[in-house]
């Protein structure tokens, strides 16, 4: 099977599309076999349910062997089959509200009736879809999916795993067609140090709590490869948020709880889950005036000035400048407690 060179058409031209422009990417391609030529039209709509006189018009202007569309945004009240005319046989997979929480989604594939075309049952979790089709003597498989957007990094393994792993899929030839929004898969990001590791990523959801949990495991295999432990009693997890009601959840290492924490010092600083700096900056003021208090004491005989300046500076000024890049405070409170020292010291 060989697919033409025929560039991918973005829906401008009215005859050979089904929706308007408005909608997302539309590909028209040729499948050559036994020097006949089958044309696929694919195209993610974003919803047929307001646009189905629309459709219907468009539909009645073209001659397509296999529509693909992805994002139908169909259900209960609506099927594919009411949206096709007498050509073709349609089949189509919608997304479960009650499963899974969210209206939209949904694949279909509607088939012309001269050939001849059967839905095949793959067991994956997805809005994904199967139809085996006998065309001019040969079978080809055409697979519709969708992957909303923040699906996590093992949804589309799994799905990979499946198309490598079943017998059906090694021995027929397969057409996969769908929106796979490879640009908004949810990945953590790794800060590596010389003993430890900080796994962390932006979390707006319970997926985004899935796909930092999948993560976590990438230091567990790696230690395990390399003949390493994990102190997991050393392992914590932290929420950094302002939110009145933030999403928590249990993170495991290894089938083990992860303790929260609601502090952490890291790097020197002195960290809060709520984003405060009431205790860094309270830390490091009473370090300072510790620090002060040995250097009037040690240097009471000394008369150089310029010889006190530059102890101030290196014992207690730098603890109070160090990363203060980070936690500079806006409060005045938090302001007029920093100053106390060098005024005490003044």
């Amino acid at each position: 099977m060989s697919v033409s060179d025929r560039k991918p058409v973005v829906g401008t031209e009215t005859r050979a599309t089904l929706m308007d422009s408005v909608c997302n990417c539309v590909i028209i391609g040729e499948v050559s076999m036994k020097n006949k030529t089958c044309q696929i039209y694919y195209q993610n709509v974003r919803g047929l349910r307001t646009k189905v006189n629309l459709f219907q018009k468009n539909l009645a202007s073209v001659n397509y062997d296999v529509i693909v569309l992805v994002e139908s945004w169909l259900d209960a009240d609506i099927f594919s089959n009411e949206l096709f005319d007498s050509r073709y046989i349609a089949y189509q997979c919608d997304r479960s509200q009650v499963l899974s929480g969210k209206q939209g989604g949904g694949v279909l594939i509607a088939v012309h009736k001269k050939h001849k075309s059967e839905a095949i049952n793959v067991n994956i979790i997805l809005e994904s879809l199967f139809v085996k089709i006998h065309m001019y003597g040969k079978d080809i498989i055409i697979n519709s999916v969708y992957f909303p957007p923040r699906t996590i990094a093992a949804t589309y393994e799994e799905y990979f795993n499946t198309l490598e792993n079943t017998e059906l899929f090694l021995t027929n030839d397969v057409i996969i067609l769908g929106d796979f929004n490879i640009s908004n898969i949810n990945n953590a990001t790794y800060d590596l140090a010389s003993d430890d590791v900080k796994i962390y990523k932006e979390v707006a959801n319970v997926e985004d709590c899935h796909t930092l949990q999948h993560n976590v495991k990438s230091p567990l295999d790696w230690s395990n490869t390399n003949r390493l432990s994990l102190n997991i009693s050393k392992c914590k997890s932290m929420t950094f948020t302002t939110k009145k009601y933030p999403t928590y959840y249990q993170y495991t290492i290894n089938g083990n709880n992860l303790e929260r924490i609601q502090r952490v010092r890291d790097l020197g600083v002195n960290l809060r889950s709520d984003l405060r700096w009431d205790d860094h900056i309270e830390k490091i003021v009473n370090a300072s005036l510790k620090s002060l208090g040995f250097l009037m004491r040690s240097t009471q005989d000394l008369k150089s000035v310029t010889a006190i300046q530059l102890l101030y500076k290196s014992l207690v000024r730098s603890k109070l400048e160090f990363a203060s890049a980070v936690w500079n405070p806006g409060q005045i409170t938090h302001q007029n407690k920093i100053e106390t020292v060098q005024n005490k010291f003044l």
